[in-house]
């Protein structure tokens, strides 16, 4: 029921020194300052609720202009939640932000643990929602969740389970199912404070529920970042790419965003959230399936067939614009690689780096250099690597002598992933050898964050210049994901220019580097 977090988490708010302790005063459009002011009710000009009087918000009475008091304790002044076809209500941004801005800090409105066990994180959010106050309730279920008599497996599954969970919690069970699909929908992994008694941060085991930060839409290419690592547990996005006025603010609610093909991924979002995603990304040609066209040489990117309901690889159209033809359809190519790839994680064990790499190479070949089974390839080279290291780490002996040449192997193979995507997100059909220097793709960082830690393990003789070189461009992405004052990032800061002045050293006593 949670959205899967990083597996390394962003540092606590506290250690960002841009943001501010508390939010800044409430400004209208205009940048007025907002005073209190008892509406005869109205509409809060930010998130679209309705405010019944009496009730206190922050007005302009100059502009008829108001934010409810929700919208004023979030600090989300640069943004407004607008209605847009396909999307329902969505948070878009009224100025342009560059990354590393602070977007929203918002407290949640429902929180509840999320423990391992058939329907017990269910059973705990609807004792929690059970137990909220009225206005509570009526915000989480103003939140978007799909018809309920609708037909996906998705609703009919969440259907009978709230039949069988309604007595037990004092719940109709067409609340039970409106709220656990709300969850569904917009709930997101919560590593505050779960209660006043345990003031420890929860480790994800525990979820929860934002007023303004569940209209914040989903993209296969988001533009903010999502933590809730603080002392208070207040959900914080930060921008990781520029946003522009009118911008939707989105997150994704995937991993692999580039190294899974739009209806791969199209498919898991119905199937966990029964939504189809409508991002440029998604309504455009598929970006990760670049085939090489045999006319012409020119690498082209699939259709989406129009009107087409089918999620599949086959429901896509090729055709090339340079010479009008194309021949194969590639997804018989994709399932064989797709199929050896398998066999090699099933079988690591008995792998050696070369087999992935071997993959990586056909891939590029029977597909194109930019297609995103070339990166997975390297990517499954890279946890190979390290399932032997840590096979090699626990036997010791004469057979740890060997890791050295699986971390090189693994770094290697991790710039090889980054550069593939960047070529990806560029649209720059080259892949490996790539002269161009694009700009960092932000999805890489984890990738990124294992290739310096394995790097910095070997002797500094041994370190790839090119992988310190990829890292080192890294470095500010790293600090937009993990926080500017984690330790790991700034040991990797450290050990980036330790590695310099080891190569200013060596060029000064005369050794050839």
């Amino acid at each position: 029921m949670q959205v899967a977090p990083p597996e390394k988490q962003a540092a606590p708010a506290e250690a960002r020194p841009t943001v501010a302790d508390e939010p800044a005063a409430p400004t209208c459009t205009k940048q007025h300052t907002l005073q209190p002011y008892e509406t005869p009710g109205g509409y809060c000009d930010l998130c679209l609720r309705v405010c019944l009087p009496p009730t206190i918000v922050y007005d302009c009475r100059e502009c008829d202009w108001f934010m409810c008091s929700a919208c004023a304790a979030s600090g989300l002044f640069s943004a407004r939640v607008d209605a847009q076809r396909g999307y329902g209500r969505v948070v878009v941004s009224e100025v342009q932000l560059e990354p590393d801005s602070l977007v929203l800090r918002e407290a949640p409105c429902l929180v509840w643990d999320t423990p391992d066990g058939s329907n017990q994180a269910e059973i705990k959010l609807l004792e929690a929602f059970a137990r909220a106050s009225e206005s509570v309730k009526a915000v989480v279920l103003d939140f978007y969740f799909p018809a309920l008599d609708g037909q996906s497996e998705l609703i009919l599954r969440r259907k009978q389970q709230s039949i069988e969970l309604a007595a037990g919690v004092g719940l109709d069970a067409e609340t039970c199912q409106a709220v656990i699909l709300i969850v569904d929908c917009n709930a997101h992994a919560y590593t505050g404070c779960v209660n006043d008694a345990d003031q420890s941060w929860s480790a994800n085991v525990a979820a929860a529920l934002f007023p303004l930060g569940a209209r914040v839409s989903h993209s296969c290419r988001p533009n903010v970042n999502y933590s809730s690592k603080n002392a208070r547990g207040m959900m914080e996005l930060f921008s990781i790419r520029t946003i522009n006025p009118a911008d939707q603010i989105a997150i994704s609610y995937l991993t692999g965003l580039w190294t899974s093909p739009c209806w791969q991924r199209q498919t898991q979002l119905k199937a966990k959230k029964d939504f189809i995603c409508l991002c440029e990304r998604c309504t455009g040609a598929d970006d990760t399936r670049g085939a090489r066209c045999r006319s012409c040489s020119c690498v082209v990117f699939p259709q989406c067939a129009v009107n087409s309901s089918e999620l599949d690889r086959r429901s896509w159209q090729w055709s090339c614009a340079e010479c009008g033809k194309f021949e194969t359809d590639p997804s018989e190519f994709e399932e064989d690689i797709e199929g050896q790839l398998a066999n090699c994680k099933q079988e690591w064990h008995n792998r050696k780096p070369k087999d992935c790499e071997r993959i990586a190479t056909k891939a590029a070949k029977l597909l194109s250099p930019v297609h995103h089974l070339v990166a997975t390839a390297h990517e499954l080279n890279i946890t190979i690597c390290a399932s032997h290291v840590a096979a090699m780490r626990k036997v010791g002996g004469p057979v740890a002598t060997k890791i050295p040449m699986f971390l090189a192997e693994a770094v290697d193979a991790a710039t090889k992933a980054v550069q593939v995507v960047e070529c990806m997100a560029a649209g720059c059909p080259v892949g490996l050898g790539c002269g161009k220097k694009h700009e960092p793709v932000f999805e890489n960082g984890p990738i990124v964050f294992m290739a310096a830690q394995d790097c910095f393990q070997l002797e500094p003789a041994s370190q790839p210049r090119h992988v310190v070189e990829c890292v080192e461009r890294y470095l500010p992405m790293l600090l937009l994901l993990y926080g500017k004052r984690d330790p790991d990032v700034a040991a990797i800061q450290r050990l980036v220019q330790e590695f310099w002045n080891h190569q200013i050293q060596q060029a000064a006593a005369g050794v050839i580097i």
